[in-house]
């Protein structure tokens, strides 16, 4: 059992994932989110 990585992500999920590496209960949701605020952050950081 491991809880979400998410900043605003309360969930607990089951880590079934080869490594037992996973950070976030969904990729789609919270793994995009952490992924598009990097994103963001780099590009402001380029101007």
């Amino acid at each position: 059992m491991r809880e979400c990585e998410g900043t605003t992500c309360d969930m607990v999920y089951l880590d079934t994932s080869r490594g037992r590496r996973r950070r976030w209960c969904s990729a789609a949701v919270c793994g995009n989110r952490h992924h598009v605020a990097a994103h963001r952050a780099r590009k402001a950081g380029q101007t």
